[in-house]
């Protein structure tokens, strides 16, 4: 869901569903996103209740976790800049003309479905530029699994597989640090689903309902991406 409206969007984003809730309380206020995230990008947003609140939340920390293209191995820093490219009005690419960008990257795990190596990667921004994340991970040859615009279409899930997991920032009035942080089935969840992508490419619809038992598919998915069950049962209960 996008997060502002825009050309093709206009009534159906998550501003708009904001501004329905602050009407049904009779709050009357301005729509102020603290931080944006794509259209498919999945994860946390986070919205300031007034002018000097947002104008004071400049410096925050923003982590993604990506399943990028390819085996990725260790960890590093992209610091390539980034323009709008010349012949477009979305996509991005690196440029020594563009601004300043950089990424921090590291290795979660290695994992292979169907043939094909993928890898699950902690991504940090230390900049906020469009598409950062996408294009810097496509820059150095692993594309984020589904991203059309700098990778290639997946049958294993039908979005870029970014997921915004975690912000911390420092509170303008208190100076305390908060940290929000996605729930830890929102990372299970996501390789499940790429997961699953597989498992419904290749079984047939008679072996489909033969599976039964949705929690034993569950957890037999779970192991098979190398979650233990000590991983696993917390999530489960």
């Amino acid at each position: 869901m996008p997060v502002h409206p825009s050309l093709n969007h206009y009534e159906n984003s998550l501003s708009n569903g904001l501004k329905y809730y602050y009407d049904s309380i009779n709050l009357h206020r301005l729509i102020r996103p603290i931080n944006r995230l794509d259209k498919d990008t999945s994860g946390i947003v986070a919205f300031a209740k007034n002018e000097y609140i947002q104008s004071r939340l400049k410096a925050y920390t923003k982590e993604y976790i990506a399943i990028v293209v390819g085996k990725l191995e260790g960890k590093g820093i992209i610091d390539k800049p980034i323009k709008r490219k010349a012949d477009s009005i979305i996509e991005r690419c690196v440029s020594n003309r563009g601004e300043k960008a950089i990424t921090e990257y590291e290795v979660i795990k290695n994992f292979n479905i169907g043939g094909e190596d993928l890898t699950e990667v902690k991504c940090i921004l230390h900049t906020g530029r469009t598409h950062q994340i996408r294009v810097h991970m496509a820059y150095i040859g692993h594309p984020i699994l589904g991203d059309s615009l700098y990778g290639k279409p997946s049958n294993l899930i039908d979005r870029q597989a970014l997921h915004a997991y975690r912000i911390k920032f420092v509170h303008p009035i208190t100076k305390k640090e908060i940290e929000i942080v996605s729930k830890p089935i929102s990372r299970v969840l996501f390789k499940v689903i790429i997961y699953l992508g597989y498992v419904l490419l290749h079984t047939s619809c008679h072996q489909i309902k033969e599976m039964t038992s949705s929690l034993s598919l569950l957890v037999s998915v779970l192991l098979q991406m190398g979650f233990t069950r000590l991983d696993v049962s917390p999530h489960l209960r």
